[in-house]
């Protein structure tokens, strides 16, 4: 029937309707209504439908991981001599299994299997033989899935490593089931707090037909990258059921804490399994330096017409070794351990700066940016995550900064939003193993944040962003080399922060990160005694002057943003911030005031520089005012010696101001720029208008006053 491939009237073969090969008359689609079809595409809609629908035809209730109960299994059954307390989990050791694992076989642990028939039709259905009816062969398992471990324990394909059809047609089709997902039962299943046996559970994960020499040695044929990238996914593949299998043991125990011993130990017993039937660590960390060296030595001597082709095949391939190598790096992590590799060495060898750089518009077509590496970088970012990277150590080839300041670049720039959430996940993670942020979890993500609205207020949509200017990204990155040093310094010594914060009446009630107290030092003594264009042009200048530099530096902005956000995420640490804003300058910088031998005009500079930064977080303090206070006035404490706004000026930001509460998203933007254009035309005072917004912000309520205090952010 596969070789008839001729045309027949449905009503000649006596077809009613295509669709009614369906179980239920459920029609698949208007592409079910023909009139004519294939004998060849009739035949399998009529296998299909006896085959994959549970419960019609030859195809039985499934049972998954779990044998069938026997009072409901096929008669024609073989005898089942695995459901011995030998090969479950829950023995004293499990010797029949450990004996079977050793000796490399399963015999004697045959399932009882519902659905006989089908068990036999699969393997006679010589799944590799053509597309067709290895499809046909993962829906039924798919839809069966008690048939898998059977189906690999008789299943010996020709997986020796060679570039063939029939090769490649055996690692087309073991992908596919491999790739079927794992049959757990529901809770309401009588035996979900049961652990399956181990012996069926591996073989969905990673069969024992997967032998580590061969799929070993097809990683290693360099010869034919077609072939290595087959392999590699393969256990690609498998490692993700592996996870998978462990996140549903993971949940069962805590499920069921009376099982939870058992549990554990089936949690234990397959990672043991599966180390031993992958390839070895060594085999694929030698294959990624290999790969590596390959791709730089043709990129440098490959022609200008075959470059787009060997970065694509590149991408490829560092893409599924990636996710390998983070699938080894989470269950096999001592394996990589014993060869001294660390997954955060990777960011060296992808070219950020070649990846967030905007595309050269002059480059000939087909030369632009290889756009399969953002999938590179998801599975890198996303292996970063999972992994013990030492976040603060640098690396030759990351410009000087550390591995939470590359993933921060990658978070402020990278154009795609999965890349961006991957990175945002992969930095929290590593502020989170400081210690800085154990009062509150949550205040990490104002950090992060803080920096998006300051350099790059698009990272923080759900939506492609365009390429930043290269002079955008290295001022970016300026703040970030000043962020992680912050970082540096208050993960050394944060007693001696959190002492400086609560010396400016910072309570425990209201607990911020030392991290603040590090960024404010940082900032402010590079304004007073650090070199650079910045501190030496301060020196001799007037408190409004400095006010003005900080207004505009990115250091001092960030610190404005961050104290904005974390006292919007808790009101209760809006009056403490405000009382550590008005100290914090004149306390970094008392020692060198107070110091005997300073010069008279270095102990005046300081103390200009402490005022210039209270005047410089005047808005801000005033923000935190309205936050802390949010049925009190904020006009009496903001107002004094501020000028009033002209009649004019003031009826045309009511109406806008109410226009943007109507219409936030669109209007947000074109708000600020208006108040920005006033500061131009000289209508109106950087106070004058910060007071307006302050006070019209307390006078809305609900959503409005949500959207006006972003407006507020924004502007200050």
């Amino acid at each position: 029937a596969a070789r008839a491939t001729g045309q027949v009237r449905l009503a000649d073969v006596g077809v009613a309707r295509a669709a009614q090969f369906v179980p239920g008359g459920a029609a698949g689609g208007a592409s079910e209504d023909v009139a004519s079809d294939s004998v060849s595409a009739l035949v399998e809609r009529f296998l299909r439908g006896m085959m994959t629908f549970p419960g019609h035809g030859i195809c039985f209730p499934q049972h998954g991981l779990y044998p069938a109960p026997r009072s409901s299994a096929s008669s024609a059954m073989v005898e089942d001599t695995g459901d011995s307390d030998d090969d479950n989990v829950n023995d004293n050791g499990g010797s029949a299994m450990v004996a079977a694992a050793k000796d490399g076989t399963f015999a004697g642990t045959q399932d009882v299997c519902n659905s006989q028939i089908l068990r036999i039709l699969v393997h006679a259905l010589h799944p590799a033989a053509s597309k067709r009816m290895g499809d046909l062969a993962v829906d039924i398992m798919r839809v069966s899935p008690e048939l898998i471990a059977p189906f690999w324990r008789s299943y010996h394909p020709t997986l020796d490593a060679r570039l063939s059809l029939r090769y490649l047609g055996n690692m087309a089709f073991v992908t596919k089931v491999l790739g079927i997902p794992l049959p757990v039962v529901s809770e309401d299943d009588a035996r979900a707090g049961e652990p399956p046996r181990l012996g069926t559970l591996v073989e969905h994960v990673y069969p024992q037909v997967l032998q580590r020499h061969v799929i070993g040695h097809g990683m290693q044929l360099r010869a034919s990258p077609l072939v290595v990238y087959r392999n590699l996914l393969v256990v690609d593949v498998a490692l993700r059921k592996l996870d998978a299998a462990r996140t549903w043991i993971a949940g069962q125990m805590h499920r069921h804490a009376g099982a939870a011993a058992r549990w554990g130990q089936l949690d234990r017993r397959l990672v043991a399994l599966v180390a031993q039937r992958v390839p070895e660590a060594k085999v694929v960390l030698t294959m990624q330096r290999v790969l590596l060296a390959a791709f730089a030595e043709q990129r440098e001597t490959a022609e200008a017409d075959v470059i787009r082709e060997l970065a694509c095949r590149e991408a490829v391939l560092r893409n599924v070794l990636i996710r390998v190598v983070g699938g080894y790096q989470r269950h096999f992590g001592s394996l990589l351990l014993e060869h001294g590799f660390e997954v955060g060495r990777q960011l060296a060898d992808i070219r950020l700066a070649e990846y967030l750089a905007p595309p050269d518009a002059s480059a000939p077509h087909g030369a632009g940016r290889n756009p399969l590496n953002a999938h590179m970088l998801l599975s890198l970012v996303r292996a970063l995550s999972a992994s013990n990277t030492r976040w603060l150590g640098r690396v030759d080839g990351l410009a000087g900064h550390t591995f939470l300041g590359t993933v921060a670049m990658l978070f402020l720039y990278a154009p795609q939003p999965a890349v961006r959430v991957a990175a945002r996940a992969a930095c929290l993670r590593a502020l989170h193993s400081t210690a800085l942020f154990d009062h509150d979890a949550r205040e990490a993500a104002c950090w992060l944040d803080a920096m998006a609205l300051l350099v790059s207020p698009g990272a923080l949509r759900g939506s492609r962003i365009s390429e930043a200017p290269a002079e955008a990204v290295e001022r970016a990155g300026e703040l970030i080399k000043f962020f992680e040093s912050a970082v540096v310094y208050a993960a050394r010594q944060p007693d001696k922060y959190a002492a400086s914060l609560r010396a400016t009446s910072v309570s425990a009630e209201a607990a911020v990160s030392p991290l603040l107290a590090a960024v404010v030092e940082a900032a402010v003594l590079k304004m007073a005694a650090g070199s650079g264009t910045l501190a030496t042009s301060m020196r001799g200048a007037s408190v409004s002057a400095m006010a003005g530099a900080m207004h505009v530096h990115n250091a001092f902005a960030y610190v404005r943003e961050v104290v904005c956000l974390l006292a919007q995420d808790d009101a209760l640490k809006a009056e403490p911030l405000m009382a550590y804003l008005s100290q914090a300058a004149a306390l970094v910088l008392a020692p060198r005031v107070d110091k005997a031998e300073a010069l008279p005009e270095e102990q005046e500079h300081c103390r200009n520089v402490a005022a210039a930064f209270a005047v410089s977080v005047q808005g801000t303090r005033g923000y935190l005012a309205l936050l802390g206070d949010a049925d009190g006035s904020v006009e009496e404490e903001t107002s004094a010696g501020v000028e009033e706004l002209p009649d004019a000026v003031g009826r045309t930001l009511a109406r806008e101001f109410s226009a943007l509460c109507d219409d936030f998203e669109h209007r947000l933007d074109a708000f600020v720029d208006m108040l920005s254009a006033h500061i131009a035309a000289a209508t109106a005072s950087v106070s004058a208008l910060t007071q307006w917004l302050l006070v019209h912000t307390q006078k809305q309520h609900g959503d409005a006053r949500q959207m006006a205090l972003i407006a507020c952010v924004r502007w200050i």
